[in-house]
């Protein structure tokens, strides 16, 4: 080999471990970044934030927003009658409560009336499939009823008996879109870990990233499920969000008008899970192919608006979209070890920083079994992490090739 070819395989080397560096530090910049937040979470009065709103019939007087509730359904007949109950046991005076059949081949419609929805609305459209598609179509049959907010409930899920009562305070408060705190069912088996790490991811989402960010007054995503968006809003950002995760889509929407996303974790709500890997990778998938096409399209657009509008707030929605996906800070851990390969005289440093991300996420998820969740879960089943890891890795891995990328269909729970 030549001394050129010696001097250049030298350089790239060097080249690629100064990235490797780089990389390190951006993974150990990204974990303190989530790690404040977690902290933030775990000192704010849990007790204030979480106190459950109850109605007496004497306080019903004083509930003045007219909810309108949309449950949208595609083949959800199994589950649907209880999450129908549960928003019609309210003791909360001003519901109407419609769910939409889409697109179904069972008898949801059926099961919905038998369960009491004051309207059940069939639609049928195998081309403009989806849930955000069947809002959309909602939204405009609704434009001549009467209401002051349209609150979106998944057909899986259970509201707290003071749902709504804590929705009508943020509405009176001059919330205009509020998002509810959003949690799965514990595990029924103990010994079920992959719904144990479901549980307690969910929790953290709400306890160090929604709970901490609605402290500081900084902007949300949407959740998909246990949201409400005033009509003034509605009429001025109209939902045009039909991506698999329209949710953020549609928060992001807001957020280009000036328009906050809150968080309200006084009202509460829980969704089934699923009870294996079979069942739950196809929503995985679903999920990691919608979040790759958001960083897709938003990113651009929060770069071009930090840029123009000199907005550190777009700069840090672009970190909260980053760290919602934590496998991201995954991804870069073992990129930079690959990387740092090349160049053994960097080992130290890249090494160095490489043990601190990793340290670092161990507190955070020791923090996240300890304080995130109700009850503090045991944390014997921590041994199983890398493959609950493996199991959401694979699922991104899927959904980069466009597996089912564009597919809506049932959970089996």
């Amino acid at each position: 080999m030549t001394p050129f070819l010696i001097q250049m395989r030298h350089s790239v080397a060097l080249g690629f471990g100064l990235a490797s560096i780089a990389i390190a530090v951006f993974a150990l910049l990204g974990t303190l970044y989530a790690l404040a937040f977690a902290v933030i979470g775990i000192f704010v009065s849990r007790r204030k934030s979480q106190d459950r709103v109850t109605s007496s019939p004497a306080e019903m007087d004083a509930f003045t927003t007219n909810f309108l509730v949309v449950i949208p359904a595609h083949n959800e007949s199994s589950g649907l009658t209880a999450t129908v109950q549960s928003v019609l046991g309210q003791n909360y005076p001003h519901l109407r409560c419609v769910v939409i059949a889409d697109n179904c081949t069972d008898d949801t419609a059926d099961m919905a009336r038998a369960a009491g929805a004051h309207d059940v609305l069939i639609r049928t459209d195998l081309d403009k499939r989806g849930k955000g598609q069947a809002l959309t179509w909602m939204f405009d049959l609704a434009q001549s009823w009467t209401w002051d907010a349209v609150c979106v409930i998944d057909a899986d899920s259970v509201v707290d008996p003071g749902f709504f009562a804590a929705f009508d305070a943020s509405f009176r408060a001059g919330h205009a879109v509020v998002q509810a705190r959003y949690d799965f069912f514990p595990a029924a088996d103990r010994k079920n870990w992959l719904q144990q790490f479901s549980a307690v991811s969910k929790a953290g989402e709400n306890s160090f990233i929604a709970r901490s960010r609605e402290r500081l007054g900084l902007s949300q995503l949407l959740m998909g499920n246990g949201f409400f968006v005033s009509r003034p809003v509605l009429e001025r950002v109209p939902w045009l969000a039909h991506s698999i995760v329209e949710d953020a889509e549609y928060a992001l929407l807001l957020g280009r008008q000036g328009i906050a996303v809150h968080y309200q974790e006084r009202a509460r709500l829980w969704s089934r899970q699923a009870t294996s890997v079979r069942d739950v990778q196809p929503q995985r998938v679903r999920w990691a192919s919608g979040i790759w096409q958001l960083f897709h399209k938003a990113i651009p657009v929060l770069l071009a608006t930090a840029w123009r509008e000199r907005s550190w707030r777009a700069l840090e929605e672009i970190v909260m979209l980053l760290m919602t996906s934590r496998t991201v800070l995954i991804y870069l851990w073992f990129l930079s070890f690959a990387m740092s390969l090349t160049a053994p005289s960097l080992f130290p440093l890249t090494w160095s920083l490489l043990a601190g991300v990793a340290i670092l996420q161990f507190v955070y998820l020791m923090l996240m079994f300890r304080f995130a969740c109700d009850r503090p879960v045991p944390m014997a089943g921590a041994l199983l992490l890398p493959y609950y890891v493996f199991v959401i890795l694979s699922s991104q891995v899927l959904a980069l090739s466009g597996v089912n990328r564009h597919l809506w269909w049932r959970t089996s729970r």
